[in-house]
């Protein structure tokens, strides 16, 4: 889709949608992190940056939510401008939470975009190069798991600026979301997947999976 830099923004992410975007805009607006009854302000990791090339500049912020009951970190992002055979300015979002374990949301963090990029139709077809990448990084991301990992997971949303600024693709797997906001309207770009779904649910059982309901940790 068409990317406006002036008016559009996007969120993408998890659940804690108003906290977290209201403490991404308050660190890109450099004014004091906006205070929460039920967070410490302590669990938050907020960061900003800007593109360097781009008109009208493309702003964006992060903010990072850790737990409070000591658990290990689970969630993972990418925030950035890369400049591509030293012309081109790319923009590289991506939200990455990981379950039963961190390591396979570390790993799509490490390896996704460059997946991605490296496709020799990026520019061409950035969708295609998007679509290509995710099935690379699941390959590699399974062969390099160890034992304690095999039943770990991650979603992953991305959303990714091509073409001067002006064309945004937008991928997911899972339920983390992308969502446009374009003058005061929120419009969701990705679709939630979901195998409780008859018709998702099919798919895996086509497949030779089967859909089953784990806790988020056994010891819990």
């Amino acid at each position: 889709m068409r990317f406006e830099a002036d008016t559009d923004f996007i969120k993408i992410g998890g659940k804690r949608y108003m906290e977290a975007l209201h403490q991404m805009q308050a660190h890109v607006r450099g004014e004091k992190r906006a205070q929460w009854e039920s967070v410490d302000e302590a669990q938050w990791k907020c960061g900003s940056g800007e593109s360097k090339q781009l008109q009208p500049q493309a702003l964006y912020g992060y903010a990072l939510l850790s737990n409070s009951r000591g658990h290990e970190m689970e969630d993972f992002h990418v925030a950035e401008f890369r400049t591509m055979d030293d012309a081109y300015e790319v923009g590289l979002f991506g939200i990455f939470d990981s379950h039963r374990g961190p390591q396979v949301g570390r790993e799509v963090q490490r390896r996704l975009f460059d997946n991605i990029l490296q496709e020799g139709g990026v520019w061409a077809d950035p969708a295609g190069a998007t679509r290509d990448g995710y099935l690379l990084t699941d390959r590699q991301v399974l062969e390099c798991l160890d034992k304690e990992a095999e039943f770990g997971g991650s979603t992953a949303v991305t959303a990714m600026l091509f073409e001067h600024g002006s064309r945004l693709v937008v991928a997911n797997v899972g339920d983390s979301r992308a969502v446009l906001c374009r003058n005061g309207e929120a419009v969701q770009l990705s679709v939630d997947h979901d195998p409780g779904r008859p018709v998702e649910r099919a798919q895996v059982e086509m497949r030779g999976g089967m859909v089953v309901t784990l806790p988020v940790s056994p010891f819990e």
